[in-house]
């Protein structure tokens, strides 16, 4: 299979080889997953139906012309998130700003949907392919896509309304509390640099991000939040119970807490997993155990809400 790999997407994750059949590129019938180190089928019985720049390559490449099947980066390269560059590159000193998209001057909505327009799952308008076809950067994603919707996509969404599957933040956020208050992507990561050196490039490590926001938390460490007393905001509101290569890789990004009563409803863990037992598996805790002990610190007088 490494003759005939042209090009390889991912490293952090997972690897999938592309190759190439006439003019068509495909990605081939396997996958190499880093963190368990296993190789796992991809499409085995189909992956010839299903070219990678009809379904995929416009997330995955910069400068894509899908009729002449060429594009001008293999990767996320500038002009994916700023729009076409050559005006802004002919600029005289001074109008650099003029010809080109910056996010971060965008409004709230429009500056989400720069990442939203891949960070998302659904079809374009013509619905022959998996990413926003024509979207530039600070144009507005519904007008070029079709949005999966969390309640209606059993495949892809939790009966929680979480993602199940990757590339699903934007749908994620959408729904929660960060969206209606103004907390964008680049409010929690960075872009041009690697942050906190952490792999999902954080502007801070761990709980230190969200205190820097969530200040009343951090002056009152007498309000009982958490079972854990802030052991981690992440592990209880960004539970990992989205699949990238393994199932529970990735963190959920409706920042809410799912119950482990929402676990016995759904009638167990593979119909509908939650923040606690995505950590006490291992232990064999049982979701009512740990339901009753949720409960019991709620009861406490000095609980700070359902944040």
């Amino acid at each position: 299979m490494r003759k005939k790999a042209l090009y390889t997407i991912g490293n952090q994750w997972k690897q999938r080889y592309i190759t190439k059949i006439d003019d068509e590129l495909y990605i081939l019938p396997a996958q190499y997953n880093l963190e368990s180190g296993r190789w796992v089928p991809y499409h085995p019985n189909n992956w010839k139906e299903r070219p990678w720049l009809k379904n995929c390559g416009g997330c995955h490449v910069t400068g894509l012309d899908y009729e002449k099947k060429t594009f001008s980066e293999t990767g996320v390269g500038c002009e994916a998130c700023h729009g076409p560059g050559d005006k802004h590159v002919d600029a005289k000193p001074g109008e650099f700003a003029q010809h080109i998209v910056n996010p971060s001057n965008l409004p709230v909505g429009a500056a989400v949907q720069v990442c939203g327009s891949c960070h998302t799952r659904g079809k374009d308008k013509t619905k022959k392919h998996g990413y926003p076809m024509g979207y530039k950067p600070g144009k507005t994603l519904f007008a070029y896509y079709n949005e999966v919707k969390p309640g209606k996509d059993k495949k892809r969404f939790w009966p929680s309304g979480d993602s199940k599957s990757h590339h699903q933040q934007y749908l994620d956020w959408k729904q929660s509390r960060h969206a209606k208050e103004g907390v964008t992507c680049i409010s929690c990561h960075t872009v041009h640099s690697t942050g906190s050196a952490t792999r999902y490039q954080t502007r801070l490590p761990g709980n230190t991000l969200c205190m820097s926001c969530h200040q009343q938390l951090k002056q009152n460490p007498s309000l009982s939040h958490s079972i854990h007393d802030f052991g981690s905001c992440v592990g209880c509101h960004m539970a990992r119970i989205v699949k990238s290569a393994e199932s529970g890789d990735l963190h959920s990004h409706t920042f809410r807490v799912t119950e482990p009563k929402a676990t016995i409803a759904a009638g167990g863990e593979k119909k509908q997993p939650n923040s606690c037992n995505a950590c006490h598996a291992h232990k064999g805790d049982d979701p009512a155990k740990l339901q009753a002990a949720l409960d019991k610190v709620r009861s406490n007088n000095n609980w700070y809400g359902d944040k």
